[in-house]
């Protein structure tokens, strides 16, 4: 990079590269602007394959382990370094086991996942809500729930934003039990509750905690009469 000159450091060095065969202001009434031009230009192409070749080059991995060294003991705190060992051991042992046959399968697995929810929650409003489909405010309601809560829940799991805990999951029960009915919103909840436990390493205890935040949320809003009982409710949730 420090052989590259821009047009006014390429004119610059002209003017004062040999001054004592040029003179520099018989130089600078030659116009030497009218024939500067760049003559280096940017391929984005090359550049993004470079970009890919120098960062795959690059160990993500941290922490160095020797063949059958003990890690961490039972019982043993984790710190930092530990659980820097153990995350890029995990990163590793799904890239070598992870094939393009195997994500293949899990991507297949994970839309049929995906599908028998979906199904199972529009057979429950064909059985039990039939009037909703005459509804499209309804429809789009339930279904704009659905979407936003997984699709926001893979983002923050993928991108490791936040901890998935922070997503204020109780408030479907509440929105739908205001505007529909407790049915409803307990079958909405737990739909959505079970496709975003799909992008988690440990949906058990996720799964378990906000079912029960959200039968507490519904149960709670079971007779609604008054608007403080929405307040009450978000203290109880």
């Amino acid at each position: 990079m420090d052989q590259l000159y821009t047009v006014k450091e390429a004119y610059e060095y002209l003017l004062n590269a040999d001054t004592t065969h040029y003179k520099k202001k018989i130089l600078q009434q030659c116009n030497l602007n009218d024939y500067i031009t760049p003559n280096l230009v940017y391929d984005e192409e090359k550049s993004e394959a470079a970009q890919k070749d120098l960062l795959s080059n690059i160990s993500w991995a941290n922490g160095f382990v020797l063949n059958g060294q003990k890690i961490i003991d039972r019982g043993e705190i984790v710190d930092e370094q530990t659980y820097n060992i153990l995350e890029s051991l995990r990163k590793e042992w799904e890239k070598r086991s992870d094939s393009v046959q195997e994500k293949r399968l899990t991507l297949a697995g994970q839309i049929l996942y995906v599908g028998i929810f979906l199904f199972c929650f529009m057979a429950y409003l064909e059985l039990f809500r039939a009037d909703y489909y005459e509804r499209k405010g309804t429809l789009t309601l339930l279904f704009a729930l659905i979407v936003f809560f997984p699709v926001l829940s893979s983002i923050m799991v993928e991108q490791n934003l936040s901890s998935i805990y922070v997503v204020p999951f109780a408030m479907i029960p509440i929105i739908v039990r205001v505007f529909l009915d407790s049915r409803t919103a307990f079958m909405a909840h737990v739909t959505i509750i079970l496709l975003c436990s799909i992008t988690l390493r440990f949906p058990h205890e996720f799964i378990l905690l906000q079912v029960v935040a959200g039968m507490v949320a519904i149960y709670s809003l079971r007779e609604l009469s008054q608007r403080s009982q929405l307040l009450r409710t978000a203290l109880v949730v």
